[in-house]
């Protein structure tokens, strides 16, 4: 179906608003590319700043969330490794994982 016959909207308005729509479909990726980046290299930064190197082991104990998926990811920038913790594990659960992973 075409909405530009039988009285409805002009094929070339159409066109115009599918451009209009698509520029700001980039404008907001090119935002948001550029935020996340942003925010990356802030981790990044207070990672450095509590001292983690490249090498070192990070553990992360969070729900799944994105700031799991950014703390990876700022971890990756600084070549530290990464390793994920329960978040829901008892006290004594994560002291365990803990020992597992750094003995």
């Amino acid at each position: 179906m075409t909405l530009y016959k039988n009285g409805g909207s002009s094929k070339t308005k159409l066109n115009e608003a599918h451009r209009r729509w698509e520029n700001e479909l980039s404008k907001k990726n090119e935002e948001k590319l550029s935020r996340t980046q942003e925010l990356n290299t802030a981790k990044v930064l207070a990672l450095k700043e509590l001292g983690v190197k490249k090498g070192d082991i990070v553990s992360v104990t969070m729900p799944n969330l994105y700031q799991a998926l950014a703390a990876y990811f700022a971890c990756n920038r600084i070549s530290a490794v990464t390793t994920f913790l329960d978040a829901v594990a008892s006290p004594e659960e994560i002291n365990s994982y803990l020992n597992l992973v750094y003995l």
